[in-house]
């Protein structure tokens, strides 16, 4: 994606020392009636509490980010959106709207909407209905699958998000580390926009496994969840794109360039910062 205010904010913020983490930003009520039909448009809140655009995130593919008057966290269900039934400023609310946008309904575990962020990981387990297509990668050292933009991580209940869980969207993979935006948590009563996570791999019986971690200020981080829909919808790119001598496409795991002849040679020549100018390249046309 190209470099974005969401950048800026969470390079600063990387440098901060971990702070207590706000309780409750994982509340999801239970309560309400599931609506059969997709929603097409999902109510929003007002536009000052928006911190992030949709288009300045994922590619350009995201979802408005809310935090209440833009900055702070919110510890109950103050205004709850239609038609996904969705509670205003949740964590669980980003991902719900996010995934709405290719076809899953508000997550539900036996009819009944799903009551905490944590539960989400039971329904991509369950694998029934609508979310059939969803897989659940354990961070226990086991997932031959690394996270991927438009993922989402779950984290466990804890103390510090009042035993609801919280979920982040993956955003962007790159190297070794991966950066996630989310809604409703705070830091010392400042509003967490977003965070990086290591990945970690090691070769298990000629297999690569896949581990992350996070900040230490977070909850443990249960694991992750794919969604083929969101990966074919939101994040591939299998058209081949061309930038000057260079072509390029994606899928949600990697970059694929194609160099002309003359550009190979150069690049086998090793040219002074050939490498960085194709990275940089690329960058800016968003791969």
């Amino acid at each position: 994606m190209k470099r974005s205010a969401l950048v800026t904010t969470l390079i600063v913020l990387a440098t901060l020392a971990p702070p207590q983490l706000a309780q409750g930003q994982g509340i999801q009520m239970g309560s309400f009636t599931l609506q059969p039909a997709r929603p097409t448009q999902q109510e929003l809140p007002d536009a000052r509490h928006r911190v992030l655009r949709g288009t300045d995130w994922l590619g350009g593919r995201g979802v408005d980010v809310f935090y209440k008057n833009g900055s702070t966290c919110d510890f109950s269900c103050s205004q709850t959106l239609k038609p996904l039934n969705t509670c205003a400023f949740q964590c669980v609310d980003l991902a719900v709207r996010l995934y709405a946008t290719v076809g899953y309904p508000n997550w539900s575990l036996n009819g009944s909407l799903i009551s905490a962020a944590y539960q989400m990981r039971d329904v991509a387990i369950a694998q029934k209905g609508d979310f059939s297509d969803l897989t659940f990668y354990p961070n226990d050292g086991t997932a031959e699958r690394p996270p991927a933009p438009g993922n989402l991580l779950i984290f466990g209940a804890a103390a510090s998000n009042g035993n609801f869980g919280h979920v982040a969207v993956v955003n962007r993979v790159f190297g070794n580390y991966l950066e996630f935006v989310q809604q409703n948590l705070c830091y010392d009563g400042t509003a967490r926009l977003g965070d990086y996570a290591l990945i970690k791999v090691e070769l298990v019986d000629g297999k690569q496994k896949f581990r992350v971690s996070t900040p230490d200020a977070y909850s443990t981080l249960l694991g992750w969840i794919h969604s083929k829909r969101v990966k074919e919808q939101l994040i591939d790119q299998s058209k081949m794109l061309k930038l000057g001598a260079l072509s390029w496409n994606r899928d949600d795991t990697a970059v694929y360039v194609y160099l002309s002849p003359e550009s190979t040679r150069r690049l086998a020549a090793g040219e002074t910062d050939f490498e960085a100018r194709i990275a940089a390249a690329l960058d800016r046309a968003g791969a």
